[in-house]
């Protein structure tokens, strides 16, 4: 049979239900250059027991660092001052960046994301507690995940706490930093000290 060209709207089952096999064992599917292979929201694609080769591009949408460019002590709710992003040659953001008002942050779109804290403190003369607080009202903070220390005085700490952040909304849905230090945050604009680090590892 020779080869052809068929075109057509919509291919289904005779019941509506069921599965569609497209070519035989051993022969490939192929969607030519410049084509578009749509699969609509809300449909699975199924690869279970496949080899998949040859994809390319992020799978994860959207990551951003910030830090603390400055040390500060005693308590901040939020840490809203000496923040910036990551500008390392090392690093390049995925997506659009968080973006951050006041020490609050909002999100680029919506999905799940894995939020990490890290806090580098010097000489505390009590408790270190550290917390990432959300919200998803725009209005009342809860606390996602704690992190806390007491160390020897004149010593250096690092303590860090993490949480998986469901931002069904980017207006409504946002993060905070909260500290409190009997001694030394500390920040540095040249690396990461202490930081915040957003990852969108799947959608909401």
């Amino acid at each position: 049979m020779a080869d052809g060209i068929l075109k057509v709207g919509t291919i289904t089952t005779s019941s509506g239900s069921g599965t569609i096999t497209l070519g035989q064992s051993g022969e490939t599917l192929s969607v030519p250059s410049g084509a578009t292979l749509d699969i609509a929201s809300g449909a699975t694609l199924d690869t279970t027991g496949a080899t998949v080769t040859g994809i390319s591009g992020n799978v994860i949408t959207s990551a951003d660092t910030w830090r603390l460019t400055t040390d500060f002590s005693g308590a901040a709710d939020p840490i809203s001052s000496n923040l910036e992003q990551n500008d390392d040659a090392s690093f390049e953001v995925i997506g659009t960046p968080m973006s951050v008002s006041s020490g609050i942050f909002t999100f680029p779109e919506t999905g799940k994301y894995y939020i990490t804290a890290t806090f580098q403190t010097y000489n505390p003369t009590s408790q270190t507690s550290c917390d990432i607080q959300y919200t998803v009202n725009n209005s009342s903070y809860s606390t996602g995940a704690n992190c806390r220390s007491q160390v020897a005085s004149t010593s250096y700490n690092a303590i860090t706490t993490s949480m998986i952040f469901d931002v069904t909304s980017t207006t409504n849905c946002k993060v905070k930093f909260v500290a409190s230090s009997g001694g030394t945050i500390m920040g540095n604009s040249g690396y990461n000290g202490t930081h915040f680090q957003f990852i969108r590892i799947g959608s909401t």
